[in-house]
């Protein structure tokens, strides 16, 4: 079988650089010969990953944090949204800072012992979520995919704060997210807005956070959607309307454990296509696994079944 391995070094602030050695060793030893293909600019991976299976490729390894994993997966669909091979598979050693996608799958968060349980594992079919999105300044208006969630408000605001901050680029990643969720918490004004949920279900409200969800965890170990299955065929759909801060904060520390549902703040639903429908200017931010690749309004749809995955 032709494997590719695309791996980023500057993920994880720089340690899969240093990993990657001790990596590439158990991969040769364990799979034989394989292409590695290193990053080098944002988005790379994407392309590399096209390249790859235009090529034969049949089984792409992503090397890095969610947003490596969230480049390789666009690479699977051609520009026009077709899978480029519907046959090829994904695995992932994770080695990022939020690590978010493998704590669903219950992998170990070092990727070198991450390694047995992906190669042990047979593969199977799970559902990818796709975005379809207003664009950014400097893009046309785009189609992209996440494999563990999409947020806005709150969610998109930490990610924007994370980005632009090089005091939060500096610290550890789960202190950072921490952090910037706090700040933001803190700073954050609700948005109107009106969603509607599988085209049957109209909300029109102010919301603090909205969460569209594939896998359970986000932002270094929040389990903000725990009862998410990445092969139901559902998105968990988590909406935080405006509240007062004190009730927030009071949510938010059950977050890790998963247990904020039970808060009574929140409204909880599956869906399959969310759409954000609004005409107000000051929409809230938008992050897909971490990357922000448009603005909204948008729509979401779970794709069910849509890729093979190892792991």
């Amino acid at each position: 079988m032709s494997i590719t391995v695309i791996i980023n070094p500057v993920s994880a602030h720089g340690k899969t650089q240093h990993r990657w050695p001790e990596l590439n060793q158990a991969l040769q030893k364990k799979l034989g010969a394989f292409e590695s293909l290193h990053t080098s600019a944002p988005r790379e991976a994407t392309q590399l990953t096209r390249q790859a299976l235009e090529q034969g490729a049949k089984w792409i390894f992503a090397v890095g944090g969610d947003g490596t994993l969230n480049e390789v997966v666009n690479g699977f669909f051609s520009p026009t949204g077709n899978l480029i091979n519907p046959q090829a598979r994904l695995s992932v050693l994770m080695s990022g800072t939020g690590s978010d996608f493998v704590r669903t799958l219950q992998h170990p968060l070092k990727p070198i012992d991450a390694l047995a349980q992906i190669l042990a594992a047979s593969p199977r079919q799970i559902d990818l979520g796709r975005a379809r999105l207003a664009p950014n300044k400097d893009q046309a208006a785009l189609e992209h995919y996440f494999i563990n969630m999409a947020s806005f408000g709150l969610g998109g605001a930490v990610i924007h704060r994370l980005q632009k901050s090089k005091f939060y680029q500096n610290i550890n990643g789960r202190a950072a997210f921490l952090l910037s969720t706090l700040e933001s918490l803190a700073l954050f004004k609700s948005k109107p807005v009106v969603l509607r949920i599988d085209e049957t279900l109209e909300i029109r409200t102010r919301i603090q956070q909205v969460v569209i969800a594939n896998g359970q965890f986000q932002g270094g170990g929040m389990r903000i959607a725990p009862q998410a299955r990445i092969d139901d065929g559902y998105f968990e759909i988590i909406i935080l309307e405006d509240q007062p801060l004190l009730p927030t904060l009071k949510a938010f520390s059950k977050v890790y454990q998963g247990k904020h549902l039970d808060s009574g703040l929140l409204r909880h639903l599956q869906a399959r296509k969310l759409e954000v429908i609004s005409s107000d200017d000051a929409l809230p931010k938008l992050e897909l696994d971490g990357e922000t690749p448009g603005s909204l309004p948008g729509c979401f749809e779970i794709l069910p079944q849509a890729l093979w995955f190892q792991g």
